[in-house]
């Protein structure tokens, strides 16, 4: 449990301090059971998390007895374009 979740923390790390080195400015947005880390601009990091609760919303009245929370929020990385979001890419994947 703890690999499936630190595995993706370091992703996101690697990323974030890869999109650090650049000059653009990045942003966190959070709502209740998301963060959204963004290069996008307030406005629409906002919208993003909005969209996320939303299907959330979706997803637990449609399968109500499915008790998905694991008590932290889910991080989301919303890159601005398909341009930045190749910067930061990995060559692997």
């Amino acid at each position: 449990m703890l690999k499936r979740r630190l595995l993706p923390a370091l992703f996101l790390a690697a990323l974030l301090s890869e999109a650090r080195a650049k000059t653009e400015n990045w942003i966190e947005v959070r709502s209740q059971h998301f963060v959204i880390a963004a290069n996008s601009g307030e406005k629409q990091a906002r919208h993003v998390a909005d969209q996320f609760e939303r299907m959330r919303s979706v997803f637990h009245r449609a399968f109500p007895k499915l008790h998905g929370d694991s008590g932290s929020p889910i991080v989301v990385l919303a890159i601005k374009d398909e341009k930045e979001f190749r910067a930061l890419e990995p060559e692997a994947y």
